[in-house]
């Protein structure tokens, strides 16, 4: 097996040689796994953006792209093997979307200063993928991620902390979540992420069955006061506590098993989350299937807008400390009559304030509610 490496071209096509970071991507392919032919790599790229890239294949040949289709995006080595890509310059975006030579990308070692305008479905499928670069990406100007990595099974890293998702309106794509399925990824950084805090965008299913998923950090610092939807953004996943105190919701009208199932989960604070005010949220099976967790915070929650607790919180417990408070604090507020509310087998106390504010729920508010009763 012959092992080529990238050698890095400047736009002027002069050698990379240090002096600073890498301005290359580079990514490392194997042309003998399925495909095209086993001596062969088919770079794929969208019909947008401008294309002014030098390619180094690695072999010591290279190639000036100038449009998505050139016929130079083909690439034919002399022995086939496992060679390292470098593109540099004006190239837009990658767009495998679960064909052509998806299971030969290996991984992408360096994301360099390349100007990508769209991750969409780019590297959905790539299933042999892994992301080792230790530099961060150039998202500034990307308005597309949906479906980006998308069943990508080896992918256990991405660089999430201090990126910059600013302009990112499109999270799902023909109903593709980003990373759904990446039963690799294990633990995430959300520290010093950035949002877009201009345009609405939602977040259904981010990491809806990436089962290895175990930490998150950071992520109640993310401003989401656009997100509009966070149903089953955790499902599937092996999270064991996570932290979303503070954070802005007031956008949000879809919060639909946002941790179905996840049985693993053990801790997880809520406190101080802002909902919706002005439009109506539904919480189907919000916290449904998680068996004993203990759940801090929800009685700082204004629930006024909620219009649907459908098994809320079927099949799981929280402690009588944390039900009594939120029993008070809901009590307090005026929900929406009618309701049926399902909060597992979580038990109350008897005889004491939170035993009147449930009552009065179910009185005045004609709220059914199921619960583990009073204890």
């Amino acid at each position: 097996m012959m092992y080529g490496f990238g050698i890095g071209i400047s736009p002027s096509n002069r050698l990379f040689s240090g002096g600073g970071a890498n301005p290359n991507f580079l990514m490392t392919i194997d042309t003998t796994k399925s495909g095209s032919a086993s001596n062969t790599f088919i770079l794929p790229a969208l019909n947008t953006g401008t294309y002014d890239a030098v390619i180094d294949w690695g072999d010591g040949n290279t190639s000036n792209i100038t449009d998505y289709n050139d016929s130079d995006l083909t690439h034919v080595y002399s022995v086939g093997g496992t060679y390292q890509i470098a593109i540099i310059g004006s190239f837009p975006n990658i767009y495998f979307n679960n064909g052509g030579d998806k299971l030969k990308v290996l991984s992408i070692d360096n994301w360099g200063l390349l100007p990508f305008t769209s991750f969409e479905l780019s590297f959905r499928g790539c299933t042999n993928l892994d992301i080792l670069a230790t530099d961060l990406p150039d998202f500034s100007v990307i308005t597309k991620m949906g479906g980006a990595f998308y069943g990508c099974t080896s992918l256990n890293n991405f660089p999430f902390a201090n990126a910059d998702f600013s302009n990112v309106t499109t999270w799902v794509q023909s109903g593709f979540p980003a990373f759904y399925g990446c039963t690799s990824l294990n633990n995430l950084d959300f520290n010093g992420m950035l949002m877009n805090t201009t345009t609405s965008y939602d977040l259904f299913g981010l990491f809806y069955n990436c089962n290895s998923l175990t930490t998150i950090t950071g992520f109640n610092t993310l401003d989401l006061s656009k997100c509009t939807s966070l149903s089953d953004v955790f499902r599937g996943t092996s999270l064991t506590s996570i932290n979303l105190s503070g954070l802005d919701l007031s956008s949000c009208t879809s919060l639909l098993r946002v941790f179905f199932s996840v049985s693993s989960l053990s801790s997880l604070d809520v406190t101080g989350i802002t909902l919706n005010s002005t439009s109506n949220i539904n919480m189907t099976q919000t916290f449904s299937g998680l068996g004993v967790c203990d759940i801090v915070g929800l009685d700082t929650w204004n629930i006024e807008k909620v219009t649907t607790f459908n098994s809320f919180m079927s099949s799981s417990t929280i402690t009588t400390t944390e039900y009594d408070k939120l029993l008070i604090a809901w009590d307090s507020q005026n929900p929406v009559d009618g309701l049926s509310v399902n909060f597992g087998t979580s038990q109350y106390t008897l005889g004491s304030a939170s035993a009147t504010a449930r009552a009065s729920l179910i009185s005045t508010d004609l709220w059914t509610i199921t619960d583990g009763g009073g204890i």
